[in-house]
């Protein structure tokens, strides 16, 4: 178990056009966070989920190419050996109430504007875990 205090809250538009995870990154990079938690909201016309395959150790892409409100998004900014890592989840919804969600993969494309909110703490850190074959949060 990792204890820790909000160092700092950070507010920043992402922008039209945007890769999502692409504008976390750079967004936390802006602000120098290396470690903290996220939300954010918004809407995208491009989504690409994954949904992890034990089969494979992979995960699994999940595409939908239309506008969708991002009904919730969260996640965390970790350091692994020195490089800023981005774990998020999401769920959306589409004109017809329809829910879709999975693990946030690179492709996502930002429709008109999203709103992240990061909260900075200190220490979060991630590695290879050998037993599930997956990069995770070290308590």
């Amino acid at each position: 178990m990792l204890r820790t205090n909000c160092k700092t809250v950070i507010t920043c538009p992402l922008h039209d056009g945007e890769d999502l995870l692409e504008a976390i990154e750079t967004a936390a990079t802006k602000a120098d966070v290396r470690s903290g938690v996220f939300f954010l909201l918004g809407a995208l016309d491009k989504v690409r989920f994954g949904f992890y395959s034990e089969g494979t150790g992979t995960f699994e892409p999940i595409d939908i190419e239309r506008q969708v409100d991002i009904t919730s998004c969260i996640g965390n900014l970790a350091d692994e050996d020195g490089r800023l890592v981005i774990h998020a989840h999401m769920t959306v919804s589409d004109d017809e109430g329809r829910v879709y969600g999975g693990h946030v993969l690179k492709g996502c494309r930002i429709w008109m504007r999203a709103e992240l909110v990061i909260f900075q703490i200190e220490g979060l850190k991630r590695s290879y875990d050998a037993a599930t074959g997956l990069h995770v949060l070290q308590a």
